[in-house]
């Protein structure tokens, strides 16, 4: 497996979540590790498919509970590792096809996302709550 990197901190700088590639048969995924920055433990980790938060697009939660990943598609997934289960997709949070999106944060109490997107000509973005 190659080397983790820094995908996400939570808002207060208490969490961060890294990724790390996954090799051999799990080639196709990668997983994503929730690190305590004070004690310095990993406090949860996930699988997602390869093309999950590429260019760090992904989001941690203040308490480090919930992630949103965004896929190739555009589709976003939040994760509750609290319950272990796939809270939501949010398909229709996707940009118009001339658009990126670029990065994605928790609102206050983690039950918003707030969404950047950049025009393919790089000439406007827009931020969405």
């Amino acid at each position: 497996a190659g080397a983790s990197e820094p995908v996400a901190i939570g808002r207060d700088g208490r969490f961060v979540l890294l990724a790390t590639p996954a090799s051999g048969a799990l080639a196709a995924a990668h997983r994503l590790q929730v690190w305590d920055v004070a004690t310095g433990d990993i406090v949860d980790s996930l699988e997602v498919a390869a093309d999950a938060c590429d260019g760090g697009r992904c989001a941690i939660g203040a308490d480090g509970r919930r992630i949103a990943v965004v896929r190739a598609d555009s589709t976003i997934v939040v994760q509750d590792l609290a319950q272990d289960r796939h809270a939501r997709t949010l398909g229709d949070a996707a940009p118009p096809a001339e658009a990126l999106l670029t990065s994605l944060a928790f609102g206050p109490g983690d039950r918003q996302l707030a969404l950047a997107t950049l025009r393919a000509d790089a000439t406007t973005g827009t931020l969405r709550l």
